[in-house]
């Protein structure tokens, strides 16, 4: 329920609305919403009979922002990044989904559709910013989403790509058709994010963008078609903990995405010394 609402957060709703959109019944939905109500999570409109978010879900998100202060943190950087193409997005990983907790600038034909609180699958070839400095292990996993035919074909393919991002300490990943197409059902899901034909017919796609997605080498005399660059803040123990990207470069250089790519890291490598963390040695 707070997940919807964190994504639709301009948006009120009945009670018949949030129980389509959820697919939960009547009866378990007016529940929901009566204990979400009167803890304060929840508003209702006494003429409209709609519900919005409440101040608690501020506090909470306050709260939060005091355990994950690398959000706040990466505020001042954002809007110059952003200037870099149109948006600047704030991600974590949470299990095996990368959720955006911040986003500056605006959106353009030339980014990709992005809301607070959205959520993305872990599955090839997205998170090369998060897996490039995991272990062999939690890349495998990640690659297992594949099924173990294309794993097995992709894998030196990937290898390219990870080592790339370690290499130069951030993540390119360019645009074509498969990929808009993909972006373009994320703003579906958000409409209805617990539905499940929309969830499967997603994951089924993202590993299609596979070719051509995450580049393994940048020439800079060569123009490309970027959805976005992205790089790592890494915690303490040498982790990626968030990730900032910028979307909306659209085309250009090798030598413009690679002089990008350093002001990225460069804020991004900031911030990790900010937050106490340290980068693995590539």
């Amino acid at each position: 329920m707070l997940n919807y609402f964190t994504v639709n957060p301009r948006s009120t709703f009945t009670l018949s609305e949030l129980s389509a959109a959820l697919q939960v019944s009547h009866a378990s939905m007016s529940s929901v919403l009566l204990a979400l109500t009167e803890n304060g999570y929840l508003v209702r409109h006494p003429r409209h009979k709609t519900y919005d978010l409440g101040p608690m879900a501020m506090a909470s998100g306050q709260a939060a922002s005091m355990r994950y202060p690398v959000v706040e943190l990466a505020k001042p950087w954002m809007p110059d990044l952003a200037a870099l193409g149109t948006e600047c997005i704030g991600m974590a990983l949470v299990g095996d989904q990368m959720v955006v907790l911040d986003i500056e600038g605006q959106a353009s034909l030339a980014s990709r559709e992005v809301r607070l609180g959205q959520r993305l699958p872990l599955i090839p070839p997205y998170g090369h910013v998060f897996l490039a400095w995991s272990q062999p292990r939690a890349v495998q996993k990640w690659l297992a989403a594949l099924g173990p035919d294309q794993a097995r074909l992709r894998e030196a393919e990937f290898e390219r790509s990870l080592a790339f991002t370690r290499t130069n300490g951030f993540a390119v990943a360019l645009d074509n058709e498969r990929v808009a197409g993909v972006q373009q059902m994320f703003g579906e899901l958000a409409r209805r994010p617990w539905d499940q034909e929309t969830r499967s017919r997603i994951s089924a796609r993202i590993p299609e963008q596979s070719d051509e997605y995450a580049l393994a080498e940048l020439d800079p005399d060569r123009e490309y078609t970027i959805d976005h660059v992205s790089a790592p803040v890494f915690e303490p123990n040498g982790t990626v903990g968030y990730a900032l990207t910028i979307n909306g470069i659209g085309t250009s250089s090798g030598e413009r995405i690679a002089a990008i790519g350093r002001e990225l890291s460069a804020v991004c490598l900031t911030l990790t010394r900010n937050l106490g963390g340290r980068a693995p040695i590539s």
